[in-house]
Parts: structure tokens; C-alpha cells; sequence
């Protein structure tokens, strides 16, 4: 049987906002699919091997592009970060990075797990939540994760 698990209001610090090789925006589908993929294996080795997850669906709340753009300028900047000092004492060698703060909620079409494990399924998502990253970004915090039928 089919079920839904929703994780709602997942808030994500510096996720990766490179999203094709020439822009920049709310990261790559591919990049969500990956942190799925993560949690599954995660799961399957906490105890619930039959479980899989089939599909997924990002709703996008709120997204914070690390850009500047001065009042004067006519192109935007990307808000890049200080690299620790290298043993010379120099800065190293600078690849910007295009970033963002993300609100979402994701929905996970899972099969395997039944009303009866639900309880057990929940905890264990809870418990390997906070230590996922998500399109490359560190997990902040995030509502209840709820079931659905």
C-alpha cells in the first residue's frame, strides 16, 4: 500500500542555487532526489528494509538567493563566503558558489510501510532528519513529519 510521508516547513542554510551550468535559482530537482535517496538508505539500514520511496514532490515556500545588486549597478552579485587563510597566510584560489535559504515541504510517495509500523517509520525519519543535507545545504529544522493514506 501506497502512503505519503510529508515533511513540512523543512528549512534548509545554504543550499546549492546553481541549478544549471548557466543560472542560478532554486537548486536542481536531481539535488532533492539525492537527499531522498539518502534518507531511504538511512531507513532501510534502521531497521525497515522493505520500505522504498517511488516519488517525490518539492513545494518551495520561501527561497533566499545569496545575491547583492547595489542601487547603481545593473548585474547582480553572488554573496560569496571568506575561505580560511592557506599556510602562506594567502587567500586561496576562489570559486563562487551560488547559494540560497530555502523553506520547503516534501512529499515522499513510501510502500512497505503499513499502519501498523507507521509509529516506528515516524521516529525513525525524526531521528535521521536533522543529520541529512538537502541540495547540499545544512537542515535547520522542519514541523512533524506526518503519514498519509
Amino acid at each position: 500500500m501506497n502512503r505519503i510521508l510529508l515533511i513540512p516547513r523543512l528549512r534548509i542554510h545554504n543550499a546549492n542555487a546553481l541549478s544549471s551550468p548557466y543560472t542560478i535559482g532554486f537548486p536542481a530537482l536531481t539535488a532533492w532526489l539525492g537527499g531522498v535517496h539518502a534518507l531511504q538508505r538511512k531507513l532501510n539500514a534502521d531497521g525497515l528494509p522493505q520500505l522504498s520511496f517511488s516519488r517525490t514532490a518539492v513545494a518551495c515556500h520561501r527561497i533566499d538567493l545569496q545575491t547583492y545588486k547595489h542601487a547603481g549597478d545593473y548585474l547582480y552579485s553572488i554573496v560569496g563566503t571568506g575561505n580560511p587563510l592557506d599556510k602562506s597566510g594567502e587567500r586561496p584560489s576562489f570559486i563562487e558558489e551560488a547559494r540560497c535559504h530555502l523553506d520547503v515541504s516534501l512529499a515522499i510517495e513510501t510502500q512497505g510501510i503499513g499502519k501498523a509500523n507507521e509509529d516506528e517509520f515516524l521516529a525513525a525519519v525524526n531521528r535521521h532528519l536533522p543529520k541529512l543535507k538537502w541540495a547540499g545545504g545544512d537542515s535547520l529544522g522542519y514541523k512533524a513529519p506526518q503519514c498519509w493514506q
